[in-house]
């Protein structure tokens, strides 16, 4: 019996997708109720706590993969092991972060060139304007000294 009323025989669907189909089990009452309460309980009576997020959703760290040569991942190997011993370690490091740190280095160098492909004209536009400034006092002081020098002939010549 479902819901209380007798469907008929056969393909109880028929392209639906509620064909008339509900679930024929109720909530259980309580055994122990007293006489003014609800047959059921109507909130739970312990709910543990749980922190608001889990761990996992807290990780500041990402998991990456991808595939390299055969001659790219000998040298990751090898780096374990030297990475480790630079560190003092005597167990190699993980293949994991060896590559979180080789990646970390790419992403950080290539952010780096972007940045100085940003700053390559301003950089030369403070240049030159510096230059032109030590130029132009250069210039100005050749002729200082020039016109010094005519005037110190000039009054040496009448006499």
């Amino acid at each position: 019996m479902n819901g209380g009323k007798l469907l008929r025989t056969g393909n109880i669907f028929e392209n639906q997708s509620y064909a008339g189909v509900v679930q024929d089990k109720g909530t259980p009452e309580r055994t122990d109720k007293a006489s003014g309460q609800l047959p059921y309980a109507s909130s739970q009576a312990y709910r543990p706590k749980q922190p608001k997020h889990h761990g996992s959703q807290n990780r500041r760290l990402k998991e990456l993969s991808g595939c390299v040569e055969t001659a790219v991942f000998d040298q990751v190997e090898r780096m374990r092991m030297q990475w480790a011993r630079e560190r003092g370690l005597s167990e190699q490091l993980s293949r994991s972060e060896v590559v979180g740190t080789l990646v970390t280095r790419g992403v950080q160098g290539h952010i780096d060139m972007q940045y100085g492909t940003l700053l390559e004209p301003i950089i030369k536009k403070v240049i030159k304007e510096q230059i032109q400034g030590i130029t132009n006092r250069a210039v100005y002081l050749a002729v200082q000294a020039f016109s010094r020098q005519r005037s110190h002939e000039s009054l040496t010549q009448k006499y």
